[in-house]
């Protein structure tokens, strides 16, 4: 991308008002109030400098039953001692006291059946008197209106609820209107603005090398604004507020056949908060050890949106969509017949290439030392335990001990490791590494990974949402990230599921 040279105020009008205080801002309001019919979070807002009194793990509350442990409006009242004691009143002036607790770990109070956590600021100071408004989503009002107590309560909830899906339905409908109406904006006003031709607002293709890595490269109208955005050389490079996700380490089935580790990685910042379950789809009993892939179904976080892809390989470096990734899935191999790493380094020092259901036992190798000479030592990698000349499938020679070895392939094997040799080899000496191949049979192996978000950006994340792509961000943004919650009430309810 050529160097644009814009002025700071054509920057901000394109990005900060016309995409982010519209059409991102929009967005933002339908997808909130869409969440409201569909979801059953318990939502606060603070009538007050909320950034005084929520730290930023924000308010939990749970059991809220509007005009019973809340008044009619559903406010209540917070009083916050000295002792950073936290108590919450259905009415002012401290009357009808309904939780409290000590550092925000709220308890019911009076039979209220309400409780929850209020996150405090380190230096937050005593306060007498602050309201809050309750906001439950719809859904989650349903128990507490129909509680079983009259006879028309279970067709009253069932009424309700199919009502709300309807709603929810259409609220999703007019969302992808205007997300419809984005793509069309993209292609008139960023082929202007980027002087060049635009045909849509993000696309990502994937490609497959032959060495079995897959990579996935964006085009359109915001991975070119990316690239604008840093070459600017008038206005100076452009940024919006930086958004950063997690991945947990991945956690491996217990019921798993096969072994494996799952490199660590940072998502990039298109990538949505969710739980990631891979399943493993080509497995050693189909023959194919060596060449297992896993499948993908995430489940995103506060939605109930999925994404599933397919075709990660062990050993081969893989990008997934929405910024998850680089993903790398290596083995653990683990060693048999050299408790002490005498003979032979740890497993873990163990890298093999090549392997597959042909050139080993099932995803077993069978080693043997040989001494050929003084403290000169081979090395003999066999498919079988019979450790026949035609099951010789890698071989290293001339090895020193305690030196690092490459046994190169043999018999046309396609197999071959790189190791090293332990301080006490000794001759004839013999015994097996496991790859643990994984398995799709019965109940597949699989794993599950787990991202969440560290820092939220809502200009990348509504981006990241509706079009699956970002812009370029920075420790300093040149566009302002309120820009995205121009005018949207909804920005300043917090909490989340009850």
């Amino acid at each position: 991308m050529s160097d644009l040279q814009k002025p700071q105020a054509a920057w901000t009008r394109l990005l900060g008002h016309e995409l982010a205080a519209t059409y991102l801002a929009a967005l933002g309001e339908l997808a909130e109030l869409e969440r409201r019919y569909s979801l059953e979070r318990v939502r606060v807002l603070v009538l007050g400098d909320r950034a005084e009194v929520v730290g930023p793990g924000g308010v939990q509350l749970r059991g809220v039953a509007l005009g019973r442990n809340t008044a009619p409006d559903g406010s209540l009242w917070l009083r916050l001692d000295a002792q950073r004691r936290v108590t919450l009143f259905s009415a002012p002036n401290g009357q009808v006291a309904v939780a409290a607790g000590p550092n925000g770990a709220l308890a019911p109070l009076n039979g209220s059946g309400l409780s929850g956590a209020w996150d405090l600021p380190p230096a937050v100071q005593p306060v007498q008197e602050l309201r809050l408004l309750v906001v439950p989503d719809w859904l989650g009002r349903i128990d507490a209106v129909w509680d079983g107590r009259e006879a028309h309560d279970r067709d009253a909830r069932r009424l309700f609820g199919d009502a709300l899906a309807v709603v929810a339905d259409r609220l999703r409908d007019a969302r992808l209107a205007l997300r419809d109406a984005l793509r069309e904006w993209a292609q008139l006003r960023g082929s202007a603005f980027l002087e060049q031709d635009v045909s849509e607002l993000a696309s990502e293709a994937s490609t497959r090398d032959p060495s079995g890595s897959l990579t996935r490269r964006g085009s359109g109208f915001l991975p070119a604004l990316v690239s604008a955005m840093a070459a600017d050389s008038n206005a100076g490079p452009q940024a919006v507020a930086r958004r950063v996700v997690i991945a947990q380490p991945a956690v491996f089935g217990t019921h798993n056949r096969g072994r494996g580790r799952l490199r660590p990685f940072s998502p990039g910042e298109a990538c949505p908060a969710g739980r990631w379950t891979f399943r493993c789809v080509r497995g050693a009993e189909q023959g194919l050890g060596g060449r297992e892939e896993f499948d993908c179904s995430a489940k995103i976080a506060g939605d109930d949106q999925t994404l599933s892809f397919s075709g990660l390989r062990v050993g081969f470096p893989y990008m997934g969509p929405r910024g998850f990734g680089p993903l790398l899935l290596e083995r653990t191999p683990t060693k048999k017949g050299d408790p002490q790493d005498e003979l032979l380094a740890s497993a873990q020092a163990l890298v093999v290439t090549g392997e597959s259901s042909t050139n080993t036992d099932g995803g077993v190798l069978h080693w043997q030392l040989r001494e050929t000479a003084p403290d000169r030592w081979a090395v003999d990698v066999h498919m079988s335990v019979a450790r026949g000349t035609g099951d010789l499938v890698a071989q290293a020679e001339g090895v020193a001990k305690g030196a690092p070895f490459r046994a190169t392939e043999r018999n046309v094997s396609g197999l071959s490791l790189v190791w090293r040799l332990g301080p006490q080899p000794v001759d004839g000496a013999s015994g097996h590494v496991d790859l643990h191949f994984f398995r799709a049979d019965e109940r597949p192996d699989e794993f599950v990974v787990v991202t969440e978000v560290q820092r939220d950006s809502a200009i990348q994340a509504l981006l990241a949402a509706e079009a699956g792509a970002v812009l370029r961000s920075g420790p300093v943004p040149t566009i302002p990230d309120g820009h995205a919650h121009a005018g949207v009430l909804s920005s300043l309810l917090i909490g989340g599921l009850s």
